[in-house]
């Protein structure tokens, strides 16, 4: 119940800035009857970690 209602409170927040947001269940769905498959997975927080200069983290405005 709370995994859902977090979910959708997410959903909720990246659709009022104009954004789309899928959890991993549902990219996995949709990528079922594609030709297609995940070739990495990775943390979006470890990757920007490892790839901004010094200076520029964290990542805020």
């Amino acid at each position: 119940m709370i995994f859902s209602v977090a979910k959708s409170v997410t959903q909720q927040v990246s659709q009022a800035k104009w954004s789309c947001l899928f959890t991993r269940q549902e990219l996995a769905k949709a990528m079922e009857r594609l030709p297609i498959e995940l070739v990495s997975d990775e943390s979006v927080l470890e990757y920007e970690r490892e790839h901004l200069p010094e200076i520029a983290w964290p990542p805020t405005s």
